[in-house]
């Protein structure tokens, strides 16, 4: 049976072919990093956030955490986005994306009184990223056995 909306437009590859995304996947996919940005751009356009300063790089922990989470809901939408030929990627991929979001973020704090931008936080932001996109990829299925997007047979 064919999907709606054509046939398989990402080719074929081991396990069979696998077919265009969706608008019910695209959303679950993509709306969790989205959101999960809006979060972070409120926080940001504070002057100041509660409890900050219980210790030393207080923020470059909170940074990393906080673009770690980023990392692996990028890592998991661009899992279920891309094709298979550019599944190798998507560790730099999510790592890239939460990067440039780290940097449009330390701009965006540039411009909210008390609040500054830093390259330390920028550093804290990619690390985060790459250490999320990792620990996804992880613990990711290598297939997603009730996916519509893909229908690879667990074990062959």
């Amino acid at each position: 049976r064919r999907p709606r909306g054509g046939g398989p437009v990402f080719g074929h590859h081991a396990r069979g072919p696998r077919v265009k995304p969706r608008i019910p996947e695209l959303l679950s996919a993509w709306l969790p990093p989205v959101v999960y940005c809006l979060v972070i751009f409120n926080a940001s356009a504070r002057p100041s956030l509660p409890g900050m300063d219980a210790f030393a790089h207080q923020d470059k922990l909170v940074h990393a955490l906080a673009y770690a989470v980023m990392g692996a809901l990028f890592h998991r939408a661009l899992k279920i986005t891309l094709p298979p030929r550019f599944e190798g990627l998507t560790v730099a991929l999510a790592t890239g994306l939460a990067a440039l979001y780290g940097l449009s973020d330390e701009f965006h704090q540039s411009y909210v009184p008390g609040r500054t931008a830093a390259a330390g936080d920028l550093a804290a932001d990619f690390l985060g990223g790459l250490l999320g996109a990792l620990f996804h990829r992880r613990l990711a299925p290598a297939a997603r056995p009730n996916s519509r997007i893909d229908k690879r047979p667990p074990f062959r």
